[in-house]
């Protein structure tokens, strides 16, 4: 198939094929246009094509607000934000499907100046989102804890009940919105900044993760531990996909390895798939070399080889044990490139398949990388 850059030079460059594309079609360009990343020509190819007449323009604009990108970032972000939010105009409200927000402060410098404008800022953030009545997506980061119990508050204040459609939930701030979406499926407080996942955070989100009754997919990215999984599953005791990817927090009274959480694993119903971190994370004595030196000449080779061996058979002991103790289990992953696959008959384990050379994000299509 040709680039879509060949289709956008072709329509841009006769404005008269445009009133002969059947709508359908200009929709799929629209939507194909809509699809490049962020800077790329094809881009500002649909701005431009959404200038072009009254029936391109009403096509494109879908398109066009499908993804609504705040972020407010270094020097003064919620002064820049409150003038960025008041321009908003509520006639594209019903084409945004997605959002994702940032507000981080570079600097404490300004810290008496942000407290001046954070509130209008957030307030006004409140009235934008509730004119979002199509939303399905929805990422949040706000750097500081008590910008985030203003958000909740102004939110909270407005009555906001326009999350029914949201299905996902993405951001170290993604417990704000929980509370108000009681249909979201999928869950994840994945840190794509450099914030600081406080405790207090993960607790945030632990707490209101009841809100969502439906959820089915929850991935963790800060640290966690027992408590942690025991928490979640009492919450949300129907989770099907469980992604730890976080770091493990040992008891200081007894070591703790991946084999003492299977039980806990075990005692989610409906658990199917489970990934967790890498093997060296898992404290089961795989512990690799960091210096590449090693690796080098014959001895280099034949340490990668007993590494491999050894990263195989971990594995593998690791999948049998989740398998036999957890009923529903089918897919396991030991971090982003191991998968394992069981097959069952009866309710049990027949046969273990192992991938070493997949792709997670590729495989699952992981969401939080959508926004």
């Amino acid at each position: 198939m040709p680039p879509v850059s060949d289709y956008s030079f072709t329509i841009m460059g006769s404005s008269s094929a445009l009133p002969m594309l059947n709508t359908d079609v200009l929709d799929i360009v629209c939507g194909l246009l809509s699809d490049q990343k962020e800077g790329d020509k094809n881009s500002a190819s649909l701005v431009a094509l959404s200038t072009t007449d009254k029936r391109t323009r009403s096509v494109a604009i879908r398109h066009l607000f499908k993804q609504l990108k705040l972020h407010f970032v270094n020097n003064q972000p919620y002064k820049r934000g409150l003038a960025r939010l008041k321009t908003w105009n509520p006639e594209f409200a019903p084409f945004v499907k997605s959002i994702d927000i940032t507000f981080a402060c570079a600097t404490h410098a300004f810290a008496h100046e942000e407290d001046h404008g954070a509130e209008e800022a957030l307030t006004q953030l409140a009235d934008v989102l509730g004119t979002l009545t199509r939303l399905r997506k929805i990422a949040c980061s706000v750097d500081d804890a008590k910008y985030e119990h203003r958000l909740e508050k102004a939110l909270c204040t407005r009555h906001v009940q326009l999350f029914l459609l949201v299905e996902e939930a993405h951001g170290p701030s993604s417990h704000i919105f929980v509370r108000f979406c009681p249909n979201a499926r999928y869950i994840s407080n994945l840190n794509r900044s450099t914030f600081y996942i406080s405790e207090e955070r993960v607790r945030n989100l632990y707490n209101v993760i009841h809100h969502a009754p439906k959820l089915d997919c929850l991935e963790i990215t800060s640290s966690w531990s027992t408590s942690t999984l025991k928490e979640v599953r009492n919450a949300a005791p129907n989770v099907s996909r469980l992604f730890l990817r976080g770091v493990l927090l040992r008891d200081k009274s007894e070591p703790l390895d991946i084999y003492r959480l299977i039980p806990i694993f075990a005692s989610f119903p409906a658990l199917k798939i489970l990934g967790v971190m890498s093997l060296s994370r898992l404290a089961v004595g795989y512990n690799p070399p960091r210096c590449g030196n090693v690796y080098m000449g014959s001895q280099g080779a034949q340490l990668r080889e007993r590494l491999r061996r050894q990263s195989h058979r971990l594995t593998e002991s690791i999948a049998t044990a989740a398998f036999n103790a957890c009923n529903q289990l089918v897919e396991l992953w030991i971090g982003s490139y191991t998968r394992a696959l069981a097959e069952r008959r009866g309710g049990t384990v027949i046969n273990i398949e192992y991938d070493f050379r997949a792709l997670q994000s590729e495989v699952l299509g992981t969401k939080a990388s959508d926004l």
